[in-house]
């Protein structure tokens, strides 16, 4: 059994909050609510966590990168990494497209949906590595 640091799961499950609000808010506005500043600001938290996660190491290396050294978990293991880098990416361009839109260039609305219909693509598989990893 794979030993987990709690402060490492802690963040993990406020990042998921965080990221359940912005899912929520987003919805939200949708339906013509005016939330946006909780919108932002819970955006901008789903952006900031990740380099905490970074920040929490042991021996210089991701606790998430550093689960077992057996060879079966390898693939599991590479599945985690490439599925964090890409919701890392998706999530980049994302804020990106958010913060154009604020500044004006409503044209990229379509592509900020598509980067959150993409997000939510990755999110379940990357939920399904990190847990298989863990057992």
């Amino acid at each position: 059994m794979v030993r987990y640091n709690k402060l490492f799961k802690v963040v993990h499950f406020i990042h998921a909050l965080f990221i359940l609000s912005n899912v929520i808010t987003g919805i939200m506005m949708l339906k013509g609510i005016n939330v946006v500043k909780f919108h932002i600001i819970s955006g901008i938290f789903i952006f900031i966590i990740p380099i905490i996660l970074v920040l929490i190491t042991i021996k210089g290396k991701l606790l998430y990168f550093t689960f077992t050294r057996s060879i079966s978990n390898k693939i599991k293991r590479k599945g985690v990494k490439v599925t964090s880098t890409m919701l890392l990416l998706l999530v980049s361009l994302s804020v990106l497209t958010g913060v154009a839109m604020i500044l004006g260039f409503k044209f990229l609305f379509p592509v900020h949906i598509m980067l959150f219909i993409l997000i939510l693509a990755v999110i379940p598989i990357h939920i399904l590595f990190g847990t298989k990893v863990l057992k």
